[in-house]
C-alpha cells in the first residue's frame, strides 16, 4: 500500500509539465508543489492551488517563514503569474543554474515582491506591458530608496543588485508565462553593472561584512562560555531533579506554582530563585553553541544538524588521543561529514545531549499525538526531521512544538548573551567561523589545507584575509590570555 501511494504521487510529479501555461486553472490547482513522508507514506503538504506553498527539504536551521512561499504578499494583480514564474523555477531553475532549495526559491520570492509591487503602483496590469523604461523608472526608484533602520543610508550594492536582478528573474522566466516581458529590462547593460558592484565584488563585500571578533572580546566570550559549560551538567541535574517534583503540584494556581518551583529549588541548594535558573538553562545552551562553534569553525547549519552523540575518539599508534564531531554539511553537498575537535568542544557536545533530552521527549509525546489524531499530517514529517538534534527548543510562541533552533534566534541570542556581560560588540554566527580561520591560519599547529578541507570550501579564497596574528589559544583548543609578539609574524604590533 505505501509502495503503491509513493509510487503514484512519483508518477503524478514526473507526468507534471515544467510550465504551466498551457494548462487550465482546474489542472494547475492541482499540481504538486511539495510533498513529505510520513510513516513511510508520501503525503502531498502543497499544491498549486493553495495560497501559501509549504517548501520541504532544506537545511534544519531555517525560520518558519523561510520555508514557505506566501502568495498573499504579492500584489492581487500578479498573483497568478508570480505563481506561474515560481512554479517554474522550482521545476526547471534558471538557465545554466541547478534547481533551486528551499531557501534560494523564499530569497527569489522576496526580490520579486518589490517589483510586482511597484509595477503595481504604476497600475500596470500584466508583464506584457512592462517597458525598458519602466526598468529603468525601477532602477532610479531603487537607487533613491533608503533605508530605515541605517539612519537613511542607501542600499546596498549588493542588495540593490539582488533587487535588479529580480527583474532579470522576471524576464527570463516569464518568457515560459502566459504574459512574458516583450524585451530584457536593459538590453545593454546587467544587474551587477546597473548596481556599480561586479559580481566578484558582492562576493567580497559578502565575506567583508562578517567583522573579526577583537582578540580582548573573544577571549571574555569564550572563557565565560568555556566556564558555563563546566558547570553545566550540575546545572542540568538541577533541571531534572526539580522535574520530579514539580508534577506534584499540577492544578494550581500559576502564583502557587511558582511559589513551588523557587521553594523546590531552594531545597535542591540552589540560589537566586525560579527566574534566575532559567535564564541560567537558557544561557547554557547558547554558552555550549559558542565553545562548539568557537572550536569546529562550523556553520550554523552544520551545527543545528548535530545530533545526540556526536563525537567519537581514535588513537594512533603511540596512543595519541583525537576527538571527532560528526555532522553533515549543505554548502558543497558534501553530506555526512565530520570534523576535528578538542576535547574542549566534546565536553560542550556532551553537556547538550544532557540539555536536549527533554525536549526531545516533547518533541517524541507531539510527534505521537499528531499520528493518533491523523496519520497522514504532513507535519509529522518535519517534527520528524529535528529528532536527535541537541540544538533544539519551543518553535513558537505558544511553545507547542520543540524545533530546531533558527539561525535568527540564535542571533537574538547570542547578542543577549553578550549584552548581559557588558560586552560592546554586535555579534553574529558566522564570526565564530572567520575567527577560527584567523586562529588556524596563524597557529604554528595551523595547516591552511587541513584548514580548507575542514570548512568544506573548494578554494583557498576565503583564507586569504586570516593570516594575520597569532592564536590566542593553545593547541588544547583553550583560550589562553597570555601576550603575543606581532614582530615574530611580520606584523606591525596591534594590526588586525
Amino acid at each position: 500500500m505505501n509502495a503503491t501511494v509513493a509510487s503514484m504521487i512519483e508518477a503524478r510529479l514526473a507526468a507534471q509539465p515544467d510550465d504551466v501555461h498551457a494548462l487550465p486553472n482546474e489542472e494547475r490547482n492541482r499540481l504538486i508543489i511539495s510533498t513529505v513522508e510520513v510513516g513511510g507514506v508520501w503525503v502531498i503538504k502543497s499544491q498549486y492551488g493553495d495560497d501559501i506553498w509549504h517548501l520541504t527539504g532544506g537545511a534544519t536551521n531555517l525560520s518558519a517563514c523561510q520555508k514557505k512561499l506566501d502568495f498573499r504578499k504579492v500584489p492581487p494583480a500578479f498573483w497568478a503569474v508570480a505563481k506561474e514564474l515560481m512554479y517554474r523555477y522550482q521545476r526547471r531553475g534558471r538557465e545554466g543554474c541547478a534547481r533551486p532549495k528551499s531557501y534560494t526559491m523564499w530569497s527569489a520570492l522576496s526580490y520579486l515582491i518589490p517589483f510586482l509591487k511597484y509595477l503595481d503602483r504604476l497600475k500596470v496590469k500584466h508583464l506584457g506591458a512592462v517597458t525598458p523604461m519602466v526598468c529603468a523608472n525601477y532602477v532610479a526608484t531603487c537607487k533613491a530608496e533608503r533605508q530605515g533602520r541605517k539612519k537613511g543610508k542607501p542600499l546596498s550594492g549588493a542588495t540593490l543588485s539582488r533587487h535588479l536582478q529580480g527583474v532579470e528573474f522576471v524576464y527570463e522566466l516569464s518568457q515560459f508565462t502566459t504574459t512574458p516581458m516583450p524585451s530584457h529590462p536593459w538590453p545593454e547593460s546587467s544587474a551587477t553593472i546597473l548596481s556599480g558592484v561586479s559580481a566578484r565584488n558582492i562576493a567580497h563585500q559578502r565575506r567583508s561584512k562578517t567583522p573579526l571578533i577583537p582578540d580582548e572580546v573573544f577571549t571574555s566570550l569564550f572563557q565565560d562560555a568555556h566556564a558555563l559549560v563546566q558547570r553545566g551538567n550540575a546545572l542540568l541535574d538541577l533541571r531534572d531533579a526539580l522535574g520530579e517534583v514539580m508534577p506534584k503540584v499540577g492544578g494550581k494556581s500559576k502564583d502557587t506554582i511558582w511559589r513551588s518551583r523557587n521553594d523546590a529549588l531552594d531545597a535542591l541548594g540552589w540560589e537566586g530563585g525560579f527566574r534566575k535558573f532559567t535564564e541560567n538553562l537558557g544561557e547554557l545552551q547558547v554558552a555550549c553553541y559558542i565553545v562548539i562553534a568557537s572550536l569546529s569553525g562550523c556553520r550554523n547549519h552544520e551545527l543545528t544538524y548535530l545530533q545526540n552523540g556526536a563525537y567519537y575518539r581514535t588513537e594512533d599508534g603511540e596512543c595519541e588521543a583525537t576527538w571527532w564531531m560528526r555532522g553533515q554539511s549543505d554548502k558543497t553537498g558534501t553530506g555526512k561529514t565530520e570534523w576535528m575537535v578538542p576535547e574542549a568542544a566534546v565536553e560542550a557536545l556532551r553537556v547538550m545531549d544532557h540539555w536536549a533530552a527533554p525536549y526531545q521527549a516533547l518533541l517524541a509525546e507531539e510527534i505521537a499525538q499528531r499520528r493518533a489524531a491523523n496519520p497522514k499530517d504532513p507535519e509529522i514529517g518535519e517534527a520528524q526531521r529535528h529528532v536527535g538534534a541537541i540544538f533544539v527548543g519551543p518553535y513558537d510562541y505558544r511553545n507547542t512544538s520543540i524545533r530546531t533552533i533558527s539561525l535568527a534566534s540564535w542571533n537574538r541570542r547570542l547578542n543577549v548573551f553578550v549584552k548581559r556581560r557588558g560586552i560592546s560588540w554586535i555579534l553574529s554566527t558566522h564570526q565564530f567561523r572567520r575567527k577560527f580561520a584567523n586562529y588556524a591560519a596563524r597557529s604554528q599547529f595551523g595547516d591552511l589545507r587541513y584548514l580548507r578541507e575542514h570548512f568544506k570550501h573548494w578554494s583557498q579564497d576565503m583564507t586569504n584575509d586570516a593570516c594575520h596574528r597569532p592564536p590566542l589559544w593553545s593547541h588544547s583548543g583553550i583560550a589562553v590570555m597570555e601576550p603575543v609578539d606581532d614582530r615574530r609574524y611580520g606584523a606591525t604590533p596591534g594590526s588586525p
